[in-house]
């Protein structure tokens, strides 16, 4: 199977693989080379794979996105995604990642309810006085 992995300003890995492990909605699952068509909705987590050419495995923290496996292609498309030399090191910079991106999304959220209320504000201060 050849296996491409993609974030969103990138080809992240790519290369032949005997086998895919990706968590998804309803759990984790395995891809094996005679495995039907599929789509899944990939949630955080570990994604593994291994190798063809070395049969090593191969582990990569992802984020939320999408497997489509068609034939004997697997294009897995995820919002971010580190590749680590062991699964603990691996999980523990993963959820490091995480926590650092929910905090960056919460101030945008701040942000954006302060810019929503002074809008409004605004808007009813002109309708005041209009």
């Amino acid at each position: 199977m050849r296996l491409k992995l993609y974030v969103p300003d990138r080809v992240f890995a790519t290369g032949g693989v005997s086998r895919v492990r990706a968590e998804g909605e309803h759990g984790s699952f395995t891809l094996l080379p005679a495995h039907i068509d599929c789509v899944a909705a990939l949630v955080p987590g570990i994604f593994s794979c291994v190798r063809s050419e070395d049969g090593q495995e191969e582990y990569f923290g992802t984020d939320e996105g999408i497997l489509v496996k068609c034939a004997g292609e697997i294009t897995v498309s995820v919002r971010s995604a580190i590749r680590g030399p062991g699964l603990e090191d691996l999980r523990d910079v993963f959820e490091r990642q995480l926590l650092r991106l929910d905090e960056r999304e919460e101030k945008g959220r701040k942000l954006i309810t302060r810019l929503e209320s002074d809008f409004i504000r605004r808007l009813v201060e002109w309708q005041r006085s209009g």
